[in-house]
């Protein structure tokens, strides 16, 4: 019995909270940029390097060392994943009373920084609003199980959508909603059969918490979706060799057939052009929509392998784009429970340094 404690134990999934206590006494500064870097991005990967010139002026850089230099070479999904970062980061300003005047320049570069932010004290917060404010930003994940099959309702799609523009909700049993779930199955079997992909792949899985305490990035066993008694047999007997084999990528395409047949919509982002500065405001507009999904007990997983796909992407921009470029696509659905975030990340100390 005291080993197979020990076992479940060691093998439960590791939950973000177990990782948070280090910035208990942190000053202002640490924790908006703790909440920022709860915001998503592809594989987890974490691409964001910030110089604090001061307490309240920032310099936010990509970090191209953790890009996905496979299914992202040309840097689209590590820009978008910069601008959730400053989605975040602004909304985290807002709970400590601060306005974060953010300068996006045009003409992007990855040695220049991407973003500077200025911080200004603006108004004065109340407990419950920050507590408000922090349980959106900590609420936030990525949920891959099934979710219910009934459309997203005409009313939540409106507040979803909200002051936005680019975006659209298509609803799982239309025409167009029956295309992306089919083409979204097929390029994931053409992409994960590529060995390149595969490599790639098995370099983010932290298939033991030990893993993930280390390096605190990557896909969990519970941030892939594998729980409950799988997810622990995973943990103890897989390594990142496994995700490169035949079995492992069957089984992948075998739940990703289950996730496209079982949801209520499909968000699309497109923008008017294919630049990093559009990439960043897509980022901005994906995680500000996730974040309201929370409240309205709507999942959502990204599933960009019909864009990461050249073939896929041709095809798709024409059949629904509108002469626009799709940069983002997601499933969404509802689901009963929320389940708490898992998705580690690493401190603060490890992504931002100060300007000597």
């Amino acid at each position: 019995m005291v080993l197979l404690t020990s076992f479940i134990q060691a093998c439960a999934p590791l939950e973000r909270t177990h990782l948070k206590s280090e910035m208990a006494d942190d000053a202002m500064l640490q924790k908006i940029l703790y909440y920022a870097s709860l915001a998503a991005s592809s594989h987890n990967s974490q691409p964001w390097r910030v110089i604090a010139d001061d307490e309240h002026h920032l310099r936010l850089f990509a970090d191209t060392t953790r890009a996905l230099e496979v299914v992202d070479p040309d840097y689209r999904e590590l820009y978008m994943s910069l601008g959730a970062f400053l989605e975040n980061l602004e909304l985290a300003s807002k709970a400590y009373g601060y306005q974060a005047q953010i300068t996006i320049p045009k003409d992007q570069n990855t040695r220049n920084a991407v973003a500077r932010i200025s911080l200004e004290r603006s108004f004065s917060v109340s407990q419950q609003q920050r507590d408000s404010i922090i349980e959106i930003l900590e609420g936030r994940c990525t949920i891959r199980r099934n979710y219910a099959t009934k459309g997203i309702k005409p009313e939540d799609s409106a507040y979803l959508l909200e002051l936005t523009s680019g975006a659209q909700i298509v609803l799982s049993d239309s025409q167009t909603g029956k295309y992306l779930g089919e083409q979204t199955l097929l390029a994931y079997k053409q992409q994960n059969f590529k060995k390149s992909v595969q490599e790639e792949l098995a370099s983010w899985v932290r298939f033991s918490n030990k893993s993930a305490r280390k390096l605190r990035d990557g896909l969990t066993t519970a941030g892939m979706g594998i729980t409950g008694i799988s997810g622990r047999i995973v943990q103890l007997f897989f390594t990142p060799e496994t995700a490169k084999g035949k079995t492992f990528v069957n089984k992948g395409i075998e739940k990703t057939a289950e996730q496209v047949a079982h949801c209520g919509g499909w968000l699309v982002i497109s923008s008017q052009h294919n630049t990093p500065a559009d990439w960043i405001q897509v980022g901005r507009l994906y995680e500000r929509i996730h974040l309201k999904c929370r409240q309205l007990g709507i999942a959502m997983h990204p599933m960009n392998q019909i864009i990461e796909e050249q073939n896929f992407r041709t095809t798709t921009q024409e059949k629904i784009a509108e002469g626009k470029s799709i940069q983002f696509i997601a499933r969404l659905g509802y689901v009963r429970h929320y389940p708490q975030p898992v998705s580690v990340r690493r401190p603060v100390k490890a992504f931002c340094q100060s300007h000597p």
